[in-house]
């Protein structure tokens, strides 16, 4: 009994006869439902045993006798805990509305193990609808992937659902709006005329910066559309038109976004100083790109790059992380970056007081003779005390 307490399947490594003992069995499952599998035969028709199994373990129900799978309580405690467990119940609870409608509230994609009836019912394929992220919609009736109204609710439920209406109400314009409204990718489910749409597109961009890739070829030339998708994530970049990615401002804005961003400019801008210097101002971490290396012996963009990301000067070569003014301009934005600075500068009070004001923590890393220095341990006291 103490074993399969503290282990339900240690019921597993028993004796045939105690196998055969209700409470030694109750007790398994109580624990863990899947230890009905190595109880005796006979217990398997315990309703007691199996409605405590099917509680702790829906899908447990698998492992019930066959006449209580017709059990309506036990079938509405196994859905109830996991509404995947409906596929197990008998084809008769299979149609009984309470038990389907609690199947789908528990798990939307049970819908599609119950009665085709029940797949005609809209309150039930709406519930199940919102409980499966739209995909549930798969598998109700046809007819009522071709009801507007029931359309409407489903997309506004989750855009998801666009995939699984009638070609018709896939060019219903209203109902696309009110799907990528909902969820911006539903644009890839719609018709390829509504991929035009200007408003469409821009919506759904809005909403998820992914549905550019969706979007006709002239509409991933809008500038609008393209500033809005890089404003929300600087990745959409990656879908623009190839000319918008040699606009600066687009460019700079994703730049702002998203680091890596950069990586998807047009080659002309990336080798472009002017527009390196623009670009490490709205992010310094693009020094630590690859094909930046050229840009790492130009003091002022690395002056420029530490002043908006102090950490950058982790990457940057030995001279520059021993440059006074690169060094106090890192550790004023990121105190923590005085861990990268040379030896020298480390013991440079006004650099050290500058770091400790910004983090604190940056004590740890400034020379020893400083670490007890009056101003600096004030300075650090100052700087905890407002981190509070």
């Amino acid at each position: 009994m103490a074993a399969v307490k503290h282990n339900a399947y240690a019921l597993y490594y028993a004796d045939a006869l105690l196998k055969k003992d209700p409470e030694i069995v109750l007790a398994a499952v109580r624990q863990s439902g899947g230890a009905l599998t190595y109880a005796d035969e006979d217990l398997k028709k315990n309703r007691k045993i199996v409605l405590a199994t099917v509680t702790q373990s829906g899908m447990a129900l698998r492992l019930a006798d066959e006449d209580l799978k017709k059990d309506r309580k036990i079938v509405m405690a196994a859905v109830t805990r996991n509404g995947q467990a409906l596929y197990y119940a008998d084809a008769l609870l299979k149609k009984n509305r309470e038990i389907v409608l609690a199947a789908v509230t528990q798990s939307g994609m049970a819908l599609e193990y119950a009665d085709e009836d029940l797949k005609k019912d809209p309150e039930i394929v709406l519930v199940a609808v919102r409980h499966s992220h739209g995909g549930a919609l798969a598998y109700a009736d046809e007819d009522l992937k071709k009801d507007r109204a029931f359309i409407m609710s489903a997309v506004a439920q989750s855009g998801y659902a666009l995939l699984w209406a009638s070609d018709d109400l896939k060019k219903d314009r209203e109902i696309v709006m009110a799907a990528v409204t909902r969820d911006g990718q539903a644009l890839s489910y719609a018709d390829e005329d509504l991929k035009k749409d200007r408003d469409i597109v821009l919506a759904a961009v809005k909403q998820n910066i992914h549905a550019l890739m969706s979007a006709s070829d002239d509409l991933k030339k809008d500038r609008e559309i393209v500033m809005a998708a890089v404003t929300r994530n600087g990745q959409a970049l990656n879908y623009a038109d190839e000319d918008l990615k040699k606009d600066r401002e687009i460019v700079l804005a994703a730049v702002k976004q998203d680091l890596y961003a950069f990586g998807m400019a047009d080659a002309s801008l990336r080798k472009n100083r002017a527009f390196v210097m623009a670009a490490v101002k709205e992010n310094g971490k693009i020094l630590r790109m690859g094909d930046m290396f050229t840009f790492h012996n130009d003091r002022e963009i690395v002056l420029a790059a530490v002043t908006q990301s102090g950490d950058v000067l982790m990457y940057m070569r030995a001279p520059f992380r021993k440059d006074h003014d690169i060094v106090l301009a890192a550790v004023t934005q990121n105190g923590r970056a005085l861990n990268y600075a040379g030896p020298l500068l480390k013991k440079d009070r006004k650099i050290v007081l500058a770091a400790v004001k910004q983090d604190s923590n940056a004590l740890r890393y400034a020379d020893a003779s400083l670490q007890n220095d009056p101003e600096i341990v004030l300075a650090v006291a100052t700087a905890m005390a407002a981190a509070r």
